[in-house]
């Protein structure tokens, strides 16, 4: 049998200029999103998400904006996140194409409350999410991002880390 496996890597987080944290609805939390080079899968580094506590109704996105790339080979993205806190709400992704724009994708990566577990080792860890993108139009992708909010039960009183690599 022959196959063939073409992959592109959109970021290996060796820097975070491209990536934009925001939180909607004008809320004032403070949010940042840094290098953390003591825990990574393959670089030297992941982006490490934290957030302070602050009691407001709001959602919070991280997103990553760029050129319209045709994705029209590629089937899946895959990618690593890790949180230690178990306190979090749902986790969505999705995809944006700059003519067919987010098409439904989102995708939830996280459950509620869940850790992030590496099936390597079966304990909290790394996790592999690969979404399926084969079903949307995906020739003109400028946008994934990575989302949750208080009505997905994020408890934004609370503190919170995720980090997310390659």
């Amino acid at each position: 049998l022959d196959s063939t496996n073409d992959s592109l890597l959109l970021d290996g987080f060796e820097n975070i200029d491209d990536w934009t944290v925001f939180t909607e609805d004008l809320s004032s939390a403070p949010n940042t999103l840094t290098l953390d080079n003591t825990d990574s899968v393959v670089s030297t580094a992941s982006g490490q998400l934290s957030i302070t506590n602050q009691e407001t109704e709001m959602a919070l996105v991280i997103r990553k904006d760029f050129d319209a790339q045709d994705w029209s080979d590629y089937d899946f993205l895959t990618f690593y996140i890790k949180t230690e806190d178990v306190e979090h709400g749902d986790w969505i992704f999705y995809i944006s194409d700059s003519v067919a724009g987010v098409q439904d994708s989102y995708q939830l990566i996280l459950k509620r409350d869940t850790p992030t577990i590496n099936v390597d080792t079966l304990e909290n860890g790394w996790q592999e999410v690969r979404v399926d993108m084969t079903s949307y139009i995906r020739t003109s992708i400028n946008q994934i991002a990575l989302y949750t909010s208080t009505q997905l039960g994020w408890d934004n009183s609370k503190p919170f880390n995720l980090n997310i690599d390659n």
